[in-house]
């Protein structure tokens, strides 16, 4: 039943998917401009290869406002994947945002996804590969209180269903999170950032009888989230991030590696109680086109004795029309000689 549900919300996705492609054709013979469009639409397909997938192809379909919008952020963004060595079939869809009254603003999330996961349990040097599906819905509340100050108040849904061959740990079903948090956002731009800082506290619960899974306990989770942009020039940007995570119970975890937190290690790679990480970033745009950046990031987690770091190098490369959303390549390196590619879309801090 949970392999047909999937499916079937995969079917309405490339459905939609395929209308959205054809509109978007249809909206490249119109003769208005930019500044006068409501929306820009626009689709990029996908071609990578990872070594725990094999070759994997998809469709990213972009919906945003035009570059003279007065929130950058207010953008649809939708992703659906499929690899030939799999099962690994991903639909995503990011930032639907609506108004829904005065100073309101509502964002959804969603995911639903068949495919491997790479997991540490237990903080152990190599992974293992489960097969898990996914389905998770993840509403998003920003208040706003004042120019750049918000409330903002989350609700994540998340049912998950392992392969029957999965360690004993991994226990299908469903679970509830909620949060609140604080943010001050002063940023230029909430996509591609030049100058300006962010500042973001959030606080959530897990609470064991609201989760399906059994031997789970009332769980907590405190970060604390602080970046920093200086424009070097107008093509050069230097970028800091600090995030700390701290939880309590077995429900919630403090975690880093993967495609934003500490590039140079698999996702999740590391998973523990408490973590302290601290990014930075050099950027250089040569065209509206085409950039560059260079990151080197330090990491600390209570499952480790060490200090972890990584670095790295990428490209960015923006997308029509306007070069709003850039498609993020980044090659990443630990001190152990281990390394990892990375195909996102926009940047990671």
């Amino acid at each position: 039943m949970i392999k047909l549900f999937h499916y079937l919300m995969l079917i309405i996705a490339s459905t939609f998917i395929s209308s959205a492609i054809a509109a978007s054709e249809q909206s490249k013979t119109t003769t208005q401009s930019l500044e006068t469009k409501a929306s820009n639409q626009s689709y990029v397909p996908i071609i990578a290869y990872e070594g725990t997938y094999g070759w994997i192809l998809g469709v990213a379909y972009f919906r945003y406002p035009n570059k003279l919008a007065d929130n950058p952020s207010d953008q649809e963004f939708d992703v659906l994947l499929y690899a030939a060595d799999g099962p690994v079939i991903s639909l995503e869809t990011r930032w639907k945002k609506y108004t829904i009254a005065e100073n309101l603003d509502l964002e959804i999330f969603g995911d639903v996804s068949n495919f491997y996961v790479k997991d540490y349990p237990n903080a152990q040097l190599e992974g293992i590969l489960i097969d898990r599906q996914t389905s998770k819905i993840n509403p998003k509340f920003t208040q706003n209180i004042k120019d750049t100050h918000n409330i903002v108040y989350e609700f994540t849904l998340d049912y998950k269903d392992y392969a029957e061959d999965a360690p004993a740990q991994y226990k299908n079903g469903m679970s509830v999170n909620t949060g609140v948090g604080y943010l001050i956002d002063e940023r230029d731009n909430g996509t591609n950032s030049k100058k300006g800082y962010m500042l973001e506290s959030s606080f959530n619960l897990k609470p064991h009888f609201l989760s399906t899974t059994k031997g789970g306990t009332f769980s907590t989770k405190l970060e604390l989230d602080a970046r920093y942009y200086h424009s070097i020039t107008d093509k050069q940007t230097f970028v800091t991030r600090g995030l700390f995570q701290y939880t309590t119970g077995n429900l919630l975890d403090a975690r880093f590696g993967g495609s934003k937190i500490m590039r140079g290690f698999d996702s999740n790679r590391f998973i523990g109680k408490q973590a302290l990480t601290l990014q930075n970033e050099y950027r250089a745009q040569f065209n509206k086109h085409l950039g560059a950046v260079g990151f080197l990031s330090l990491g600390q987690i209570d499952t480790q004795n060490d200090i972890q770091i990584n670095y790295g190098i990428g490209l960015r490369v923006g997308l029509p029309p306007d070069q709003t959303q850039q498609i993020r390549v980044d090659f990443g390196f630990d001190t152990q000689g281990n390394s990892t590619f990375m195909l996102q879309f926009n940047q990671a801090i």
